[in-house]
């Protein structure tokens, strides 16, 4: 770490009132800011603290009690003019240098952070070391934090920026924080025809991270054989929805509720919160369990889960074939997209995984629900959505 100097930290420290924090990165990355905001809130109990993100993120951070206001960047403004996307940062660069703030925080190493912490003329203005991108932009931080070489989980590197303002986290302002309002767990109780039930989350952003879809077809059908509810979760797109069509196709059983496409992040929140079990790749969902203390297990291929796997959940495990070449991060192997971790991992596997979590307490009481509730079959998609 680059420190600036010695005890101005403290003078501008005991003066700060506002604070802006900004993280422009995708949805998982910013929910493990979220101790970030509770750390500083602890500290700074009368402050103003602001955080800037992609609007589509938003809803990873919304409610969160320690934070005072979300500003959004609009990401669609990239499709406009190039007019009129000047116009547009300009217009956020004025309301930042406006608000006049005392600490300006970029979660990344990314340009756009960095610039709106120059322009901020924040006393203080912490950021990352960068690897890339905008020449000097380093020069425009008070302190820059080094990233570590040695494995360390992403939530402990992002409470570097609050140590970074002589600030030591206590171990529970550490926990993840998702807030789901009671019109989202309302909705999701609307659509589910039984009480209990695992959730599926099967495809992640990143192709590379994905587990065979036969693989989810056979391991559905040894849970359906069991006894046990699945409800199937995924994102809008197209090819989310080819994938998850390729796993129920062959099955052909209408007891399986697929909500993919069908939630809002907030009820995909609602959906983990009352699930038994969610079965998921490395994506969004494990970081929402772990936020919400649900029990998860997520099935990892090339990605390191010392980084990114589950944060302070006893609930949650996590599921890899042991490979000398694990944790390596690469985009499938040989830059394939395929990863050959993921295509090891049997579905005997994740289900003797599976059995053994669900025969631990408290899973245990809960499973047997199962097999007290009466089969239903899934309404038809207008009934599940009026």
């Amino acid at each position: 770490m680059r420190p600036p100097k010695g005890t101005k930290v403290e003078e501008d420290l005991s003066k700060a009132k506002k604070i802006l924090v900004t993280i422009f990165k995708y949805h998982g990355d910013v929910l493990l800011t979220s101790p970030v905001y509770t750390a500083l809130r602890a500290h700074f109990p009368n402050a103003l603290i602001d955080v800037m993100l992609f609007k589509d993120t938003a809803p990873m951070l919304e409610g969160h009690p320690a934070i005072t206001n979300l500003i959004y960047f609009d990401q669609t403004i990239r499709k406009t003019s190039f007019i009129k996307r000047i116009c547009y940062e300009l217009s956020l660069w004025r309301k930042v240098r406006k608000a006049k703030y005392d600490i300006a925080i970029n979660m990344t190493s990314g340009d756009r952070g960095a610039l709106i912490a120059k322009i901020s003329k924040a006393k203080l203005r912490i950021g990352f070391e960068s690897f890339g991108g905008m020449k000097q932009k380093d020069s425009f931080f008070s302190t820059i934090l080094r990233i570590t070489k040695t494995p360390r989980h992403i939530v402990e590197r992002n409470l570097d920026v609050v140590r970074a303002l002589k600030i030591n986290p206590r171990q529970e302002e550490k926990r993840l924080t998702f807030f789901i309002p009671e019109a989202s767990k309302n909705r999701v109780a609307s659509l589910l025809p039984f009480s209990s039930y695992i959730l599926i989350h099967p495809s992640s952003r990143t192709s590379f991270k994905n587990w065979p879809t036969s693989h989810f077809t056979d391991l559905i059908r040894g849970l359906r054989e069991k006894g046990y509810n699945i409800v199937i979760s995924g994102g809008p797109s197209q090819e989310e929805a080819s994938i998850i069509e390729e796993i129920l196709a062959p099955l052909q059983d209408p007891t399986i509720l697929n909500l993919q496409g069908k939630l809002s992040l907030k009820e995909l929140g609602a959906l983990i919160e009352k699930t038994l079990l969610l079965i998921s790749v490395d994506s969004v969902p494990p970081h929402i369990a772990s936020a919400l203390q649900k029990p998860a297990l997520i099935l990892f291929g090339p990605s390191d889960d010392l980084k990114w796997g589950p944060w302070m959940n006893p609930l949650a495990e996590i599921l890899r074939f042991d490979t000398p070449c694990k944790r390596c991060d690469d985009e499938g192997c040989g830059g394939s997209w395929v990863s050959d971790c993921l295509q090891k991992l049997t579905p005997a596997m994740a289900m003797d995984k599976i059995e053994t979590m669900l025969l631990q307490e408290p899973l245990f009481h809960q499973s047997k629900l199962f097999f007290e509730l009466p089969r239903k079959a899934l309404p038809k998609d207008s009934e599940v959505l009026s």
